[in-house]
């Protein structure tokens, strides 16, 4: 990933200047992607956005400029707000905990304490976000066809 950017003409010292990711962080990375399971969720998630914007420009056959990439790219904040936003939902926690293998009690924690998903891995934060939108989807759903029936039941009793 780090390497088109470099094949690009995007530098790492662009994006440690861009995004205030230490260079050393960037090198350690390119040179063992293991890293980014265990490193900040932060700049995980700022350079896999930078990753997935570049690759859709690229598809789209666009010029590639850090500019461009910068404005694809989601707020970091976002993911926070989605992963806080799961938790005052009427969701158990003990069905956040079974489908996202994180323990009941670090959830917990999450919902009494929501400013510790700033420092916790990315991935457990995207998880929670990306939970949040499927359960608000499942949500909507169920409420539409909630609305679709009830709909139908009036239309049967005004019917006869």
């Amino acid at each position: 990933m780090l390497a088109e950017f470099k094949a690009n003409n995007i530098s790492f010292e662009d994006l440690v200047t861009s995004y205030k990711i230490s260079l050393s962080t960037v090198v350690k990375l390119s040179r063992q992607p293991e890293r980014f399971i265990t490193t900040n969720w932060q700049i995980a998630n700022i350079l896999f956005n930078l990753y997935e914007a570049y690759v859709y420009l690229t598809k789209r056959g666009q010029s590639l400029s850090l500019t461009e990439l910068r404005q694809s790219v989601p707020n970091k904040v976002f993911f926070i707000r989605e992963a806080e936003n799961l938790f005052r939902l009427d969701f158990p926690l003990s069905k956040i905990a079974a489908l996202t293998n994180i323990p009941y009690s670090t959830l917990h924690r999450y919902k009494q304490k929501p400013e510790l998903l700033k420092s916790t891995s990315w991935i457990t934060v995207y998880e929670l976000a990306e939970l949040y939108t499927l359960v608000k989807a499942l949500k909507h759903a169920e409420q539409q066809a909630f609305n679709e029936y009830k709909h139908k039941i009036n239309d049967f009793i005004h019917t006869k």
